[in-house]
């Protein structure tokens, strides 16, 4: 039987072009990154 894990959480993703790699992850994803982080950072009064 292996060691490795067989589930994780979460991921990191290193950029050079943040608004770039969001703009293709909203299209890959078919998901409002922008939306989502505003949303996010509203509740958490931060804006």
């Amino acid at each position: 039987m292996s060691n490795y894990p067989r589930n994780f959480s979460h991921i990191g993703i290193s950029v050079p072009d943040v608004e770039k790699a969001v703009e293709f992850y909203s299209i890959a994803s078919r998901f409002d990154w922008q939306q989502a982080i505003a949303k996010k950072t509203t509740q958490q009064g931060e804006v």
